[in-house]
């Protein structure tokens, strides 16, 4: 009988025997068509599962794995930061692995490991299809929008709210200066994940430039973005060369620059 080994992986600390398959799975698409040796996405994987943001970023692996290949993956990560905000993805078990139980198993192991750590960030999001959605609801995850099947999904930690509107509340509160910074992967989640999912929560437009999503600006050129924070260090905006997205509470507030 095959021997299937499940384990979580933490990057950036001591290599295990699952570090390689997982590496090697990076080459898989997660979608029809995709390249991702240059998909952002690929990139930025491979680069974190190496520990490249360690210093910065918290990065977890759930995997399984045989002696041959890395079975199924999931990924959950924060930036290492008072507050910080959770992204959950690149949930992935190879086709012919499917129907077997071996995702439930690697999504048990993540639930446990995210009710028992101390460092553990305010809130998970992540975006699913509605089928997808009622795999993950029994978990946490509910509909970041109302009246929505699917889409931005909300998983509140520890003390957060139940719903995300009641989170935004109290995420972004009065601040009367904002602080424009260089963007960091440190980051990324509050603004690809929360403060577009907020902006799209009050009908708002969220996207700059050519791309969807910040994380391929941080890749391709770094040098274009900043972040914008409150007075108490939450993310509540950011700029593409000269153009600026804030969450409407700061539109009126001083804006420094460092």
């Amino acid at each position: 009988m095959e021997k299937i080994v499940f384990e979580h992986f933490v990057t950036g600390g001591t290599e295990s025997k699952g570090y390689l398959p997982l590496l090697e799975m990076c080459s898989v698409p997660m979608h029809p068509g995709e390249n991702p040796e240059d998909s952002p996405f690929g990139i930025v994987m491979k680069r974190r599962i190496m520990g490249e943001y360690k210093d910065i970023c918290t990065d977890n692996y759930y995997i399984a794995y045989n002696e041959e290949k890395c079975l199924s993956r999931l990924w959950t990560g924060w930036g290492k930061h008072k507050d910080s905000i959770g992204n959950f993805g690149h949930f992935l078990t190879l086709p012919e692995c499917r129907g077997k139980g071996i995702g439930r198993e690697v999504l048990k192991m993540w639930i446990k490991d995210m009710k028992e750590r101390p460092d553990a960030p305010v809130a998970l999001f992540c975006t699913a299809s509605p089928e997808i959605a009622e795999i993950y609801r029994p978990y946490g995850f509910r509909e970041a929008l109302p009246n929505q099947k699917g889409g931005p999904l909300y998983m509140p930690i520890g003390n957060s709210p139940e719903t995300f509107n009641d989170f935004c509340e109290e995420y972004f509160k009065p601040s009367d200066t904002l602080v424009h910074k260089k963007a960091t992967l440190e980051y990324r989640h509050e603004v690809d994940c929360l403060l577009r999912f907020a902006f799209s929560l009050k009908g708002l437009g969220f996207t700059m430039g050519e791309s969807y999503y910040i994380e391929e600006y941080l890749v391709r050129c770094p040098e274009r973005v900043g972040f914008l924070f409150s007075n108490d260090g939450h993310c509540v905006g950011w700029s593409l060369d000269d153009e600026k997205k804030i969450y409407p509470l700061y539109e009126n507030a001083e804006i420094i620059e460092e």
